[in-house]
């Protein structure tokens, strides 16, 4: 009897993958074509199994988005089209895997809260927003709310529904300072008892 042992590469430990990847055909093709039409795009994830020993695995979010045809499975990449800047994703996803390898290499058992925050920094994922105000040392209000809806949308607990109720909330905040205001460049700082 010949025993078939599965090995598996170095580098499998890191993957990227999406959050809601396009579903096999299980049933009849009218359900599977009218769930599909739903879809929109997903974020891709990124994971990295790190530290076997101590069983530390990083779940990051990559900060990108694309719809679940666009996505090649096997190569873990974003597929070549007109419709869609597959190769600065791509890039952006070779960065992450680059970085996080190198953190790895520097500190095997790092934690993983200290991992993303250097993975943040490398990639420049935090607060990249927030620096856009006029005077770079204090954002604008709606600068903050913008960011923070970037940070929410990358996270793997937050759903869809909630990023969305996050930015009609937005549009209407960002209405009322246009409409009612002379200063659109509002800071929490400007934000007391008097100006509510």
């Amino acid at each position: 009897m010949i025993k078939v042992l599965r090995t598996r590469n170095k580098q499998s430990d890191t993957h990227f993958y999406l959050r809601e990847p396009l579903k096999k055909n299980s049933g009849s093709s009218e359900n599977t074509s009218a769930s599909q039409k739903k879809i929109k795009e997903t974020p891709i994830i990124f994971m990295y199994k790190y530290n076997k020993m101590l069983n530390l695995r990083l779940k990051y979010g990559t900060g990108e988005s694309i719809h679940p045809k666009m996505w090649d499975d096997k190569k873990e990449r974003v597929k070549a089209s007109v419709n869609v800047d597959y190769k600065s994703i791509n890039e952006k996803l070779d960065l992450i895997s680059k970085s996080a390898k190198a953190i790895v290499k520097d500190n095997p058992k790092i934690s993983i809260v200290d991992f993303r925050n250097k993975l943040d920094d490398i990639i420049g994922k935090k607060y990249s927003v927030i620096l856009t105000s006029q005077e770079n040392t204090c954002p604008t209000f709606l600068e903050w709310v913008e960011s923070f809806i970037t940070r929410e949308s990358a996270k793997l607990d937050v759903s869809h529904l909630t990023i969305k109720k996050y930015k009609s909330e937005y549009n209407k905040i960002k209405r009322f300072i246009e409409n009612k205001l002379t200063n659109t460049l509002i800071t929490f700082h400007d934000i007391d008892f008097k100006f509510i």
